[in-house]
């Protein structure tokens, strides 16, 4: 039998007409999830969710987003406040954000920081091999989609007064990143120092002065 996903408003067809139809013409009467993205590292549970309609017009699939099933890497999420601040992004930046996912429901518990993101469906488009790598062309559009995507809401008037967002020097993501490249550079330096460009070393050799200056502003 399928496996069926935990909680979640779409991933039942009366939840997804709930979410999706907003009252308007149509009804799901028929739901077929089915997960993608697993692993270890990731901190949400993925589920494609390819819908049947009754009555009127959907989207023939969604993305849903729910919290991680595994006890380490919700903790993770939720040490960081990511469930929340992911879900206040799709509703207060993302709708002027550049390459920003269509987000057609999102809702969090503060308390719990149990939370549902459902999110337009991208099959078709293109997915790069995380072994392989992405060519070079490839990686300087994604880099040139990142630039667009910060340069947005940059210095933007309003956003010192959103609580949910934080300076990064000041973030306990930031803060593992620092610790993570401090702690494993040097054997990165000893297996693969004669590989390194100078330009990589140079950064990773930093890693320290970045973690003391991370601190002090953390202060």
């Amino acid at each position: 039998p399928r496996a069926r996903p935990r909680g979640g408003a779409a991933l039942s067809p009366s939840g997804s007409t709930q979410v999706l139809a907003g009252g308007g013409a149509g009804s799901v009467v028929g739901v077929e999830p089915s997960r993608i993205g697993t692993g270890p590292g990731l901190l949400g549970a993925l589920w494609h969710v390819a819908l049947t309609w009754a009555g009127g017009e959907g989207p023939e699939a969604v993305v849903v987003k729910l919290p991680a099933e595994g006890a380490g890497s919700r903790a993770v999420a939720t040490a960081m406040a990511m469930y929340p601040r992911e879900v206040r992004f799709y509703d207060q930046l993302g709708p002027d954000t550049p390459v920003a996912v269509d987000c057609l429901h999102a809702t969090v518990d503060d308390r719990t920081h149990d939370f549902a993101l459902v999110l337009e469906d991208l099959t078709g488009a293109t997915v790069v091999d995380q072994l392989r790598g992405c060519p070079p062309d490839g990686a300087q559009a994604v880099v040139e989609a990142l630039a667009e995507m910060h340069a947005r809401h940059w210095d933007e008037d309003g956003l010192d007064e959103a609580g949910w967002l934080e300076p990064f020097a000041r973030s306990v993501l930031a803060h593992r990143i620092v610790d993570a490249v401090r702690q494993l550079w040097p054997d990165v330096r000893d297996r693969w120092g004669d590989e390194l460009v100078p330009e990589v070393a140079a950064i990773g050799d930093m890693a320290d002065r970045v973690h003391t200056a991370a601190d002090a502003v953390s202060r």
